[in-house]
């Protein structure tokens, strides 16, 4: 029978194991760089054992989150006094932390929206925000360029930002739209 447990690493302080009601022995640790690693168990003479070789721990980066806009997920036309409402989709192993709608008229200033959340299940979150358009300002023709940004919840080397593809709103008024389009035909 086991009176002790621990692991033994090449460059960190040694860890004691823990026992578990079942049986099993336990520990909980944080690596933030690739590590080799024994385990040694002791019986309850004080007999030791410990593996020749050793265990390889390799640690992995965090990716950051996967952003996608699913609506609307592709350019479009509108007019200069619209809101266009904006459906965000985020997915995080670490869990995801604040969300953006980040947008500015080409050439002009950035600006940011907090996304407001709707559902989260199991590291995908769901999250809208409304792009006001008319506190921009714009004319005829000009373009809104916007994208989605997310944080993760990552507190060891984190947190990662992943960002959405950049969509684009051609600011047209609809009768000069349809105007322009029966003169290209003629």
């Amino acid at each position: 029978e086991l009176a002790g447990a621990k692991l033994r690493f090449s460059a960190l302080p040694e860890m004691p194991l823990d026992r578990a009601e079942d049986g099993a022995w336990l520990a909980s640790l944080s690596l933030t760089k690739d590590s080799e690693y024994w385990i040694e168990l002791a019986d309850k003479k004080g007999h030791l054992g410990v593996n020749e070789k050793p265990y390889r721990i390799k640690v992995l980066p965090d990716n950051p989150p996967k952003v996608e806009i699913t609506e609307p997920a592709k350019d479009l036309r509108a007019s200069a006094t619209n809101k266009v409402p904006v459906k965000i989709s985020v997915a995080d192993d670490f869990g995801v932390g604040d969300i953006k709608l980040v947008f500015h008229k080409l050439g002009g200033t950035e600006q940011v929206i907090s996304a407001k959340r709707e559902s989260d299940q199991n590291g995908e979150v769901t999250a809208s925000a409304e792009l006001e358009l008319s506190t921009l300002e714009l004319r005829d023709y000009e373009l809104v360029a916007f994208h989605a940004e997310a944080a993760d919840n990552n507190t060891l080397d984190g947190p990662g930002i992943g960002k959405s593809p950049m969509y684009f709103i051609e600011i047209t008024n609809e009768e000069s739209a349809c105007l322009l389009n029966i003169l290209n035909l003629s």
